[in-house]
């Protein structure tokens, strides 16, 4: 935007009302920047949470590591997985 004032005068040489009115201005324009910055990262992360879901429910129903071995033909590497989850206390459920 182009400006007939060259230089710009600082605040400090403005009339105190002038300047009074300028920083209103420019908080005005700050709190509405920074609003509309926190609305776009909230939907950003909004997004990325819901494609995060499906991805989640997708591996959650594709069943356990130790059951795909097993659908591939490869029991005993199904047998050893469970075997190690059970070593390390975690609750295994088969099939």
């Amino acid at each position: 935007m182009p400006c007939d004032l060259d230089p710009i005068p600082t605040l400090a040489e403005l009339p105190p009302e002038t300047a009074t009115l300028c920083e209103a201005y420019y908080s005005s324009g700050y709190e509405s920047g920074y609003a509309a910055g926190w609305a776009a990262a909230d939907a950003d992360a909004a997004a990325i949470q819901r494609a995060a879901s499906v991805v989640v429910k997708a591996v959650a129903q594709a069943g356990s590591y130790a059951d795909l071995c097993d659908a591939r033909g490869e029991p005993e590497r199904g047998a050893a997985a469970r075997a190690d989850l059970r070593e390390r206390g975690i609750e295994v459920q088969h099939g």
